[in-house]
């Protein structure tokens, strides 16, 4: 008698952004790859279209965003020849069909490590050294807001499994209890309610021997 095994792989925020980014990586690429290198210099001769892109260019620019935009994510520099100033056209030595495809396919493999980095404790983090218009400066979010957001996603993720939540937050379970009280937020009543009041009991036990 042959067993099979099913594995059952829930979606998240993380494998959602993937997915689309695959779905327009499948459109994309092939595109920049079909079309002919003497036509990589076309532009439409007909209408309103002083100064547009070449083929070229178009794929360049939405290669070096791809590589601006995940490489902020990433909390990494910014590539050579990439910059979010002007046109966002990529290195300006880079001129043949094979440079350029090459450089589109790095661009959503950068993609695809960005979206892999997604986790409900990145998700919430301020970029660090972001330009615009990604930059947070002048924010009137405070670190306790941030703070609360982050540790509301996480109690959410884990649904109210306090230990967990602890676990991904890197806190003690007491710790936790604690900012549980100081945001003041609830409890579920539906579902997990039953479990949740007994982890909570137990936290509020650890507080009052302290």
């Amino acid at each position: 008698m042959t067993t099979t095994a099913v594995f059952i792989v829930l979606a998240t925020i993380a494998s959602a952004m993937d997915g689309q980014l695959t779905m327009l990586e499948r459109q994309f690429v092939p595109a920049a790859e079909a079309m002919p290198a003497e036509k990589y210099s076309f532009t439409p001769d007909t209408g309103a279209h002083e100064g547009v892109r070449t083929f070229a260019l178009q794929v360049k620019h939405v290669a070096a965003a791809n590589l601006a935009f995940y490489s902020i994510i990433l909390g990494q520099p910014l590539p050579a020849g990439v910059s979010l100033a002007g046109a966002t056209n990529g290195p300006d030595e880079m001129q043949s069909k094979e440079e350029i495809v090459k450089y589109l396919k790095e661009s959503f493999a950068l993609g695809h490590k960005a979206m892999a980095s997604l986790t409900v404790r990145t998700a919430l983090l301020p970029l660090a050294n972001a330009p615009a218009p990604w930059a947070t400066v002048g924010s009137t979010t405070t670190l306790a807001e941030l703070e609360r957001q982050h540790i509301d996603a996480v109690l959410m993720q884990t649904n109210w499994h306090q230990g967990n939540a602890a676990k991904i937050l890197g806190i003690s379970s007491k710790t936790l209890y604690r900012k549980i009280r100081e945001y003041g937020f609830q409890r579920p009543r539906e579902g997990a309610g039953a479990r949740v009041e007994r982890e909570g009991s137990s936290a509020e036990g650890e507080e009052s021997r302290v």
